[in-house]
């Protein structure tokens, strides 16, 4: 098993050495990087992973919440593929292997299954845009109020598995936080009914 940490949670106000430096000395294997500004500040991110000896395990896609991809709005969905689009590339520039991705927020403007159909419609389209690039898309469980159980959360991610593949090829994953999920059921029953699925999500 490797263990792996948020760099976004490593003091942020210390310079970006110092912080990988840190995770080095606390004996990560490695860190999920934040959505970076720029090619070249992913590019300086690989280096300083690769100087301390650590894997750059995943990268955070940083829009997600500001422009949702289950968005009414068609500017706004189309804005929140480009951001996502983005993380993938830069993922595979640091060789991460996924991209931790909100699939959709419901709220009082955005109704469950308005977000589960756009939101579905927008992720077929990067999963193309993942498997091009050799990464995956990791699938996050939050505060959204959305994919409330583990059944649900499963077909989800093998409609959109299935869609990018005939033999269901594992694009699409679970980025299952076992902490986030206290807020609607129990972490070990998640887990167990996964564990003959078909799905990504172990």
């Amino acid at each position: 098993m490797k263990k792996a940490i948020c760099l976004s949670c490593v003091v942020p106000q210390w310079e970006l050495e110092r912080r990988i430096a840190l995770i080095k000395d606390a004996g990560y294997d490695g860190f999920e990087a934040h959505h970076p500004a720029n090619e070249e500040e992913a590019r300086q991110i690989k280096g300083l992973a690769d100087k301390h000896g650590l894997t750059v395990h995943s990268v955070m896609g940083g829009t997600h919440w500001r422009l949702p991809l289950s968005s009414p709005d068609p500017q706004t969905r189309k804005q929140a593929i480009e951001g996502i689009e983005q993380a993938l590339h830069f993922a595979a520039l640091m060789g991460a292997e996924g991209v931790l991705v909100v699939p959709a927020v419901v709220n009082e403007q955005t109704d469950y299954k308005t977000a589960w159909d756009l939101s579905l419609q927008s992720l077929k389209h990067l999963v193309g845009v993942a498997k091009r690039l050799g990464v995956q898309i990791w699938v996050e469980n939050v505060w959204n109020r959305f994919l409330l159980s583990p059944l649900e959360f499963a077909a989800y991610i093998d409609e959109l598995n299935h869609s990018a593949n005939s033999d269901g090829d594992g694009v699409v994953g679970a980025y299952f936080d076992v902490g986030n999920i206290l807020a609607y059921g129990y972490p070990q029953h998640w887990i167990r009914s996964w564990a003959n699925a078909s799905s990504g999500c172990i």
